[in-house]
């Protein structure tokens, strides 16, 4: 049991708090040089899971010890690959830094590991043959792989992906997150009701910003333009507060509700601390299907929004390739500086093409679907 061979000892700990001295902020945090090249993210996010914490809190007294755990289980993890000739690795994870050292170690000896992930109602495995694959969670297509697909199969999986999305917005699927988004709320909604609500103009642009349960591992797909989700938040909100030439309405991600230990400031408390009438927070109770057909705009990070507003002809923008965007069927920024000069632009205006909703559909067949 490695987990039982890397409780860390006090030379770790002492390690940690070396390495700690000189640590101002969580920016500061992402620039430590860890042992074997291994990702600081990676630690960053298993640590912001282990505070269920919005961005990373410096001054808990745990946190020599996460980062002397995480030095522990990289060393041990190498002496153990020096003690015995693995040809293979299987994780059932490879996102808290617990199973990515294994999975970083062994992939760097170039062992292949496997990952015996699962989702919506079937196996999900994804293999990584080099370290940075363990940012290739959630296993997805790439385009090469729908390219290759034969014309017959991209017309049965373009009718396939529609029909699975229209299946999710009809509250038909049954994973948590659609549960709470699609399920649960049924107040019908519409943009012109919305105005009503919040005394905005209705010719104005509606822009949705869809946001992420704050430490479900935002570096998980390689984000590396923000600290985490709050910093991305904090970004968009910075826009916001100065482009009133379109109503902003935020919100939270539904799982929310599954972790009642969040602890920090919710979106909820950010927009109304701001108190601008142009700025405002979804209710919980809209239908998910209605909020998104009264919006003009959506920005998330990376969430699956991304593949629902597509599917219903909403244009979607967001601020790194994440694990769909480099496919092509969103507006993909290039870095921090393009995403809120886009952001603060009319974006919205250019709804996705057919080619592209197609495309969407062929994506969401194979990784909702059980193709």
């Amino acid at each position: 049991s490695l987990y039982h061979q890397s409780k860390p000892d006090l030379f770790y700990i002492n390690e940690a708090l070396k390495i700690l001295q000189n640590i101002k902020s969580a920016e500061d945090f992402l620039e430590i040089e860890l042992p074997f090249s291994f990702p600081t993210s990676v630690l960053y996010d298993g640590i912001l899971k282990k505070q269920n914490k919005s961005t990373l809190d410096l001054k808990d007294t745990n946190l020599p010890y996460y980062l002397a755990e995480c030095l522990s289980y990289l060393f041990k993890a190498n002496s153990l690959f020096d003690n015995h000739n693995f040809q293979i690795v299987i994780l059932s994870h490879c996102q808290e830094y617990s199973y990515s050292s294994l999975a970083w170690i062994a992939t760097k000896r170039s062992i292949p590991v496997y990952v015996l992930y699962g989702e919506f109602g079937t196996s999900r495995f994804f293999y990584l043959s080099k370290p940075n694959d363990i940012f290739a969670y959630p296993s997805r297509p790439t385009l090469k792989e729908i390219g290759n697909l034969p014309d017959s199969t991209k017309r049965d999986f373009i009718s396939e992906g529609k029909k699975i999305i229209k299946d999710r917005l009809d509250g038909k699927s049954n994973d948590p997150a659609s549960l709470l988004a699609y399920v649960k709320r049924k107040v019908s909604i519409s943009k012109e009701e919305i105005c009503e609500k919040y005394n905005w103009d209705k010719d104005k642009a509606l822009i949705g910003v869809y946001c992420s349960n704050w430490f479900d591992y935002p570096h998980g797909s390689g984000l590396k333009s923000y600290t985490d989700f709050k910093d991305w938040i904090d970004s968009v909100l910075f826009i916001a507060k100065e482009n009133n030439s379109v109503n902003w309405l935020f919100k939270a991600h539904p799982c929310d509700d599954l972790y009642p230990s969040l602890k920090g400031a919710t979106i909820f408390e950010l927009v109304n601390k701001l108190n601008l009438n142009h700025i405002k927070t979804a209710s919980k109770k809209w239908t998910g299907k209605d909020l998104i057909n009264s919006i003009d705009g959506i920005t998330t990070c990376h969430g699956t929004i991304g593949f629902e507003a597509t599917n219903l002809g909403k244009p979607v923008l967001v601020p790194y390739s994440g694990w769909y965007a480099e496919l092509g069927f969103v507006q993909n920024a290039l870095n921090r500086d393009n995403y809120l000069r886009s952001l603060n632009s009319e974006w919205y205006v250019n709804p996705p093409t057919k080619d592209q909703i197609d495309l969407c559909a062929i994506t969401s067949a194979i990784y909702f679907g059980k193709p």
